[in-house]
């Protein structure tokens, strides 16, 4: 989500996970500009009820992106071999 952080500034804040970007923006739509660049890793969709959630670069993944949006996907165990010391 986009949100007035206090009276001259936006933050940007993942809606899955809460971890907040680093920057502050002058203006909403400065916001909306960065999250927009897929430099900066940020991601908008929209999920099951047809609203629009913010993801941050860790939560954009394809996993996380399909079950905001309601699917169902399995996620795949570890391999045997990236298990050692569990």
């Amino acid at each position: 989500m986009i949100e007035k952080y206090d009276e001259f500034d936006f933050r940007l804040i993942c809606d899955h996970c809460g971890d907040e970007c680093d920057e502050l923006f002058n203006t909403f739509q400065e916001a909306v500009e960065y999250k927009t660049d897929r430099d900066n890793g940020w991601v908008s969709v929209k999920n099951k009820n047809g609203e629009w959630q913010e993801l941050c670069p860790d939560c954009n993944k394809g996993v996380v992106i399909a079950e905001m949006r309601g699917e169902k996907l399995q996620r795949k165990p570890p391999k045997p071999e990236n298990m050692e010391g569990f």
